[in-house]
């Protein structure tokens, strides 16, 4: 598997094995998909003239994930219709 992700997934040798260990671990398998949904929640926050001021808020506040979904939505909704438009 580690061969696969590194060749495939284009990952470096240490982050692969990073990722197969919190796999290993039950209480932190979960941890890693974090990451992906995390991105793709703040990058719309963080897109803007003021991205400086909101990513010292996410890391100064308590943010929850829903605090940021709304934002994701439409900026998902709008990637969305811009693929349907027809050419």
């Amino acid at each position: 598997m580690k061969q696969y992700l590194m060749q495939y997934g284009l990952m470096p040798e240490e982050y692969t094995r990073k990722n197969l260990e919190f796999l290993c671990d039950p209480f932190r398998e979960g941890y890693i998909f974090t990451y992906f949904y995390g991105r793709r929640l703040m990058k719309p926050w963080l897109q803007g003239e003021d991205r400086r001021q909101v990513f010292l808020r996410f890391l100064t506040e308590q943010i929850c994930p829903s605090d940021l979904v709304s934002k994701a939505e439409s900026s998902m909704s709008r990637r969305t219709h811009q693929d349907e438009t027809p050419v």
